[in-house]
C-alpha cells in the first residue's frame, strides 16, 4: 500500500509540476493578452485621435473654403458693379462727346457770324464815310 501511495503522490506530484508549468504558461499568455490588448487600446486611441484631427482638418478646409466662396462672390459682385458704373460711365463720355461737338458746331456758327458781323461793320464804316462825305458835301452847299 505504501509502494502504491506513493506512486500515487508522485503522479500527484508531477500532476502538481505541470499544473504549475501551465499556470505560469497561463499566467504568461494571460499577460501577453493584456499586454495586446493594451497596446490594441492605445493603437485605438492613437487612431481616434488621428481621426478627430482629420475631421476637424476637413471641418477648417470646409470653413476656408466657404469662406472663399463668399468672398468670391463679393469680388463678382464688385466687378459686376465696376462693369454697370464703367458703362454708364462710357454712356455719359458719348452724351460729354455729342455735347462738345454741339458746342463746337455753336461756336463755328458764333465765329461765322461774327466774319458776318465784321463784314457788315465794314460794310456799314464804308456807308458811314460815304455819308460823311455827303454831308459834308450838304454842308458846304447850304
Amino acid at each position: 500500500q505504501g509502494k502504491g501511495f506513493a506512486v500515487v503522490a508522485q503522479e500527484i506530484k508531477s500532476l502538481s509540476d505541470r499544473s504549475k508549468r501551465a499556470a505560469s504558461q497561463i499566467t504568461g499568455i494571460i499577460g501577453d493578452i493584456q499586454k495586446a490588448a493594451t497596446d490594441v487600446i492605445l493603437a485605438s486611441d492613437r487612431t481616434t485621435k488621428n481621426a478627430e484631427s482629420g475631421i476637424q482638418l476637413s471641418v477648417d478646409s470646409g470653413n476656408a473654403i466657404r469662406s472663399l466662396a463668399s468672398s468670391l462672390a463679393e469680388a463678382t459682385a464688385s466687378v459686376a458693379d465696376i462693369l454697370d458704373n464703367s458703362q454708364r460711365q462710357l454712356v455719359d463720355i458719348d452724351q460729354i462727346a455729342a455735347s462738345m461737338a454741339n458746342i463746337r458746331e455753336a461756336s463755328n456758327q458764333n465765329v461765322a457770324s461774327v466774319h458776318g458781323i465784321e463784314g457788315s461793320v465794314r460794310d456799314l464804316a464804308i456807308v458811314n464815310r460815304n455819308l460823311q462825305g455827303l454831308v459834308k458835301h450838304y454842308k458846304l452847299a447850304v
